[in-house]
């Protein structure tokens, strides 16, 4: 069966992002034996980990045995919580940490950057967080880290220690886009195990 790549987009994004985007043209254009998978999950953190929870579970059961993953920001860490629970490589990019104590400021009404959809982030959906992350990593080599120094929505260094036992890039400046992004897609899915070579 071919190689599956699924986007895992960060909150209050969707899978139309301009990254997700530009990793399905990237896609489309070098990797025809591949098969790409960028859904827009729920805007809350329990309704997004169960669906993306959902897709690799299906995959497994028809018979998808390369599957790897990329995730920004919130989608870095969901990407790292549903790693550890099937044993799957992905490439993390500027990733959120310890989301449940990053995201209080964003209590109360948000608006979904991409779809202009209105939600209301409680405490509960805080507590959903919490409950996602998992105690203590077992596979950390499957992680490849990706920042940038200049990424204006989380600091960097926070990722930088919590993922200390996984391969690491770091660039200085840049955003939390993450700049440039597109340039190291052959070597992200060189990790993940999904080129012609693997």
């Amino acid at each position: 069966m071919r190689p599956l790549l699924l986007y895992i987009h960060g909150f209050s994004s969707s899978g139309q992002s301009e990254k997700a985007l530009a990793v399905g043209e990237f896609v489309k254009q070098h990797c025809p034996h591949m098969d790409y998978l960028a859904p827009s999950f729920p805007n809350y953190p329990a309704a997004a980990f169960n669906a993306i929870k959902e897709i690799i579970e299906s995959e497994l059961a028809q018979g998808r045995e390369k599957i790897g993953m990329i995730g920004s920001s919130l989608g870095g860490f969901m990407a790292t919580m549903v790693g550890e629970l099937y044993q799957l490589k992905a490439v993390l990019v500027n990733p959120a940490v310890k989301p449940s104590k990053l995201m209080p400021v964003l209590l109360g009404e948000n608006t979904n950057f991409h779809t202009g959809e209105k939600f209301l982030l409680t405490q509960d959906h805080l507590q959903e967080l919490v409950e996602i992350e998992c105690e203590r990593m077992q596979y950390p080599e499957n992680y490849w880290l990706m920042l940038q120094t200049g990424d204006e929505t989380l600091n960097y260094r926070w990722a930088k220690k919590y993922y200390s036992k996984s391969p690491q890039h770091i660039e200085e400046g840049g955003n939390h886009r993450f700049e440039n992004f597109e340039q190291h897609l052959p070597a992200v899915l060189e990790f993940l195990e999904l080129t012609d070579g693997h």
